[in-house]
């Protein structure tokens, strides 16, 4: 079964660089969309086998974090902005988790890794199409569909040392 939530998970990962290329109307996008089905899968899988690979300090200090931020909707002066980042913080945190329990060997963190920069060739496909149609997006920077030039930047950054340990 955990099987099954790892490779779900390799395309999660696969389609994280370019996630808001791809829109669904009520779910938001790809990669929401992908990480819902990965997530049930996963606790499904952990529920079914009974086991989980055990949380370390930096587990505990990651779901604090969120349980803070969870805290703060008592008095913050913006109750919206405070839970839709309350909400992205647990997801995130399902994420920790979730790669935590899935990727605790060398050739399962290579599939990932590799998943990634492959993800990151979309990416710049994107922005090279972008370009070759001449659609600059804001301060005629080119980017990633649907995403401004900073985070196609960023995306494309963290895969570069990826493709290098690789």
């Amino acid at each position: 079964m955990k099987v099954v939530a790892f490779l779900a998970s390799l395309v999660l990962i696969f389609v994280i660089p370019w996630e808001n290329s791809v829109l669904f109307s009520g779910v938001g996008t790809l990669s929401r969309l992908v990480g819902i089905l990965t997530a049930g899968l996963w606790i499904l899988a952990v529920v079914v086998e009974g086991s989980m690979r055990r949380p370390t300090l930096f587990h505990a200090l990651v779901t604090a974090f969120v349980a803070w931020n969870a805290l703060s909707l008592f008095w913050t002066v913006d109750p919206e902005t405070t839970a839709e980042a309350v909400f992205t913080y647990a997801q995130l945190l399902v994420l920790v988790y979730l790669l935590w329990d899935l990727y605790s060997t060398t050739p399962r963190i290579r599939a990932g890794l590799q998943a990634y920069v492959l993800g990151a060739y979309v990416a710049l496909g994107s922005i090279m199409f972008s370009y070759l149609t001449d659609r600059a997006g804001t301060m005629l920077r080119y980017s990633i569909a649907g995403s401004n030039a900073d985070t196609a930047g960023l995306l494309l950054a963290l895969g570069m040392p990826m493709a290098w340990g690789l």
